[in-house]
């Protein structure tokens, strides 16, 4: 098992910080996915991890012992790429067993190892076909084979998925699920943009931005307790519909937003000097519904239709910067052009202050008066 311990790094490339005074621990045999815009740092600090960048500052310990100067060989770390980076002339046994021949092991215990990684992965019955004559996930699944018979105390995986498509990407995605289930002492580190890929796989995800963390939680805690209005945007699809509103602090135990004609009261702590202060409202297109018209909190005219079976997706003209997103059950009488009233429960709506972090919730919120 092996802990992997970020103290105060950072990477420059010239004068261009791409992490900047980064800390943060993952403990042995968790599953941490980095998610985060293009240019965050994520796929940059997975090359520091593996060794393949050099740092410019701070240090990374694996199982308590500093490897900054350790080559990326003897780091007991796999890395498992985008692209399959298999050799097209080798089977898929070859495949797997090349590192460990160029390591010179013996021809016993190389053996053992590949049918024991091309069982984990349901490969056995391929190990003599070549790549060409094997699908995308399968591909996948070799470099991952080729990767586990080193036996790493932990793997870094960049975007493997990106290159599937949408049938094979979630086939792929149950085979690392497993994986992670098989290898519990083996500490995974994932990168990737996907969504999906992050809540289902994650133990703990960590949103990146410009180089820092912007957060790191499980994946519930992100998706319903987002620390600012960067993560609350950035998790879930569809994302939260932001709305801009004007906060009034009446009181010290209690205070109201006004958004369009409405006002609400709400028990978030909020500060007393910034009353009148532009703010905005958070809520997910989920816990958006339809609502008779005394009690809509926004009106607005239907843009886009998008009906998916399970679920209907609306999109909203209300008159903001963004169309509002609604996420409704079944199949709905709805079409291009109707008017909407639109409303959501209380207790799941959210409030970011001017600066863009979340006021803390107080014991619950309640709607003080309607339109």
């Amino acid at each position: 098992m092996a802990e992997v311990v970020l103290h105060n790094i950072s990477k420059s490339f010239g004068n261009e910080a791409v992490i900047d005074n980064l800390s943060l621990t993952i403990s042995s045999g968790e599953l941490v996915v980095f998610v985060g815009p293009s240019g965050c740092g994520k796929s940059t600090l997975l090359r520091l991890i593996a060794g393949l960048e050099d740092l410019t500052g701070g240090d990374i310990l694996l199982d308590g012992e500093t490897v900054d100067l350790v080559p990326p060989a003897q780091r007991g770390i796999a890395m498992v790429f985008q692209s399959y980076a298999l050799y097209p002339h080798m089977t898929v046994r070859e495949n797997i067993a090349f590192g460990m021949k160029i390591a010179k092991e013996n021809k016993a215990k190389i053996s053992e190892k590949v049918q024991m990684a091309a069982a984990k992965l349901e490969l056995t019955e391929h190990l003599e076909k070549l790549p060409k004559q094997l699908s995308g996930g399968q591909r996948q699944r070799v470099a991952i084979g080729r990767a586990i018979v080193r036996d790493p105390q932990v793997f870094l995986f960049d975007e493997p998925l990106s290159n599937l498509d949408a049938s094979l990407r979630a086939a792929t995605r149950l085979e690392i699920a497993k994986l992670h289930d098989n290898l519990p002492e083996t500490t995974m580190i994932y990168v990737t943009h996907d969504q999906v890929e992050a809540m289902t796989l994650a133990d703990r995800i960590v949103v990146l931005n410009k180089g820092f963390i912007e957060q790191v939680g499980t994946p519930t805690a992100l998706y319903h307790s987002p620390l600012n209005l960067f993560v609350a945007k950035f998790i879930g699809t569809p994302a939260m519909n932001i709305l801009p509103c004007k906060l009034e602090v009446p009181g010290v135990s209690s205070s109201s937003i006004q958004i369009s004609s409405k006002s609400i009261e709400m028990q978030f702590e909020t500060v007393s000097d910034q009353s009148g202060a532009e703010i905005n409202l958070g809520v997910r297109p989920e816990h958006i519904r339809i609502s008779d018209r005394k009690d809509a909190l926004i009106v607005g005219k239907v843009e886009i239709v998008e009906a998916l079976g399970e679920f209907t997706i609306i999109y909203v003209d209300c008159g903001f910067q963004a169309p509002i997103i609604a996420k409704l059950s079944g199949n709905l009488n709805i079409s291009k052009g109707d008017c909407v009233h639109l409303n959501a429960e209380p207790q799941n709506m959210h409030l970011f202050d001017p600066n863009g972090k979340i006021y803390k919730r107080r014991s619950g919120i309640n709607v003080s008066d309607t339109i």
